[in-house]
């Protein structure tokens, strides 16, 4: 683009500023008109678009993993509980309380807790080098989310324990006696 001005003197420098402010606001105008320039802000959301979708597929098998570990310590609890159904009727008829057999189902799945979030903690600090560089604001080693995670899962395994651990403590001894 040309543009050609006449001026009197000493406004010449005041006209050609005039005129690349023009031709600015005009090609701002234009570029944003073909969108061709964006804000800031959007070249930013465009960028870590992959990045965020990939954290939120992480956040989704993850909680796939915890859940089918939950079940899976379901399942082991109440085969282990019900293979021991013979044990825990005798244990009742010679005497002890309900709430001690609650306590002995409920304490083995603390120590079976316990030895899985240990291993869990060695294997997450083994495979946390391969997402080191997608993980932000976060130390691969952070005591505390690692802490939060091992005690949060353990006491999800203890609560998934507490159904057959209930039903347990629940038995008739003559029942369990008679059955087996």
């Amino acid at each position: 683009m040309t543009l050609t001005s006449r001026s009197v003197a000493g406004t010449r420098g005041r006209i050609q500023g005039a005129v690349v402010v023009a031709e600015v606001a005009l090609a701002t105008v234009l570029l944003v008109g073909a969108g061709l320039l964006k804000p800031m802000s959007s070249l930013v959301t465009e960028q870590i678009a992959s990045e965020r979708y990939r954290a939120r597929l992480i956040v989704v098998f993850a909680g796939l993993a915890a859940l089918f570990s939950l079940m899976g310590v379901y399942g082991v609890t109440a085969r282990s509980v019900a293979a021991r159904t013979r044990e825990m009727g005798i244990r009742l008829a010679l005497g002890a309380r309900r709430n001690s057999i609650l306590g002995l189902v409920i304490g083995h799945a603390v120590r079976l807790s316990a030895a899985g979030a240990l291993l869990g903690l060695l294997a997450s600090l083994a495979a946390t080098r391969g997402i080191e560089a997608y993980i932000w604001g976060v130390e691969r080693t952070d005591v505390v989310t690692l802490a939060t995670i091992a005690i949060g899962l353990a006491g999800a395994s203890v609560l998934a324990v507490l159904a057959p651990g209930i039903r347990t403590a629940r038995v008739d001894p003559v029942d369990a006696l008679r059955d087996e």
